[in-house]
């Protein structure tokens, strides 16, 4: 029996799938079994996929794409271990982080964990992170925003998962933070603090080619989670999400409209960071990509885990 299994929903990416299944399997001092379902790629991408079968990789397809959500029960339903890990297929993981995650569960009795993120952009550079939000108000945090992250990071019994009925098929962008809200109300919670997750920031991201249906699915949590939000500061969403919306604008190559959303965040909010994104950005996407590397190098050297995942075109990227 597989110890974790880890979840990988994919469409036509080959490449990166290619990736994610080898920094699965890369895990260290863990059995793990590696299930990656196709969500409808076209035959050529397919094929290269169902080639990852074997060992412990499982792969199943969707004849024809069902979305995110559908892609990753379809694995939920097929694990066999006790755990599940998701990991989303261009994102990155530390060689230690299912073990330290299972170390830490087996501590702390939590049934789900998540880590610190490291953000890096296309060539593996640092430009960012996110601290792992401290359990003890993870609740009231995650009323205003998905304080969580990306999916990579988390760990959780594959009981809860099945139990509060895995991701909301209606959702897609903010799919992970609505099954994180059912599953932090039924288990204890515990944080690896260290930036053991890299998420990798490029133009695929489906929070930028999809951002025009955030606030549809957020006005849907709303209804869903009323509850919730009331026992949690009585309003669903806030600042911290408007200052992620404004982000994810100026990622797709909006930054006249990440400004002006900034700029309405410090002033409604009177949030002096998101002030100066929004001025920073009236001059050019050149200096607050800038300010945002200045910064990263100042707060967090590059993970000694990162190195060894760049390709020889990543490194050359890096370099040149």
């Amino acid at each position: 029996m597989p110890q974790v299994s880890v979840v990988i929903p994919t469409r036509d990416r080959p490449h990166q799938v290619r990736q994610a299944v080898a920094v699965a399997t890369a895990q260290e001092d863990v059995d793990v079994e590696v299930l990656v379902v196709d969500d409808g790629s076209r035959i050529a991408a397919w094929e290269q996929v169902a080639a990852l079968e074997g060992g412990p990789v499982r792969v199943f397809r969707h004849e024809t794409s069902r979305g995110v959500s559908a892609a990753r029960n379809t694995a939920i339903e097929h694990a066999t271990a006790p755990w599940l890990a998701f990991l989303d297929d261009d994102d990155l993981w530390a060689p230690g982080k299912l073990s330290q995650q299972l170390a830490t569960a087996e501590r702390t009795r939590a049934g789900f964990l998540h880590t610190g993120i490291v953000v890096v952009d296309e060539q593996l550079r640092v430009v960012g992170e996110y601290a792992a939000p401290e359990p003890n108000g993870l609740q009231a945090a995650m009323a205003e925003m998905n304080a969580i992250g990306t999916p990579s990071s988390v760990m959780s019994r594959t009981d809860l998962v099945r139990e509060v009925g895995g991701f909301d098929e209606r959702l897609s962008v903010l799919a992970d933070w609505d099954l994180w809200l059912g599953i932090i109300q039924c288990t204890p919670v515990a944080s690896c603090p260290l930036p053991l997750t890299g998420y990798r920031e490029h133009r695929e991201n489906m929070t930028i080619t999809r951002l025009e249906e955030v606030r549809t699915e957020l006005a849907y949590l709303a209804r869903k989670h009323d509850v919730y939000a009331a026992r949690n500061g009585g309003r669903f969403g806030g600042a911290p999400l408007e200052a992620w919306i404004a982000g994810s604008l100026r990622r797709s190559g909006h930054p006249w409209r990440a400004a002006r959303a900034y700029l309405g965040v410090g002033v409604r909010c009177g949030d002096g960071g998101a002030m100066v994104r929004g001025l920073l950005l009236l001059l050019g996407p050149g200096p607050m990509r800038a300010a945002r590397r200045a910064r990263a190098r100042r707060r967090l050297a590059d993970p000694a885990w990162l190195p060894p995942l760049r390709t020889p075109a990543e490194r050359e990227g890096a370099t040149g």
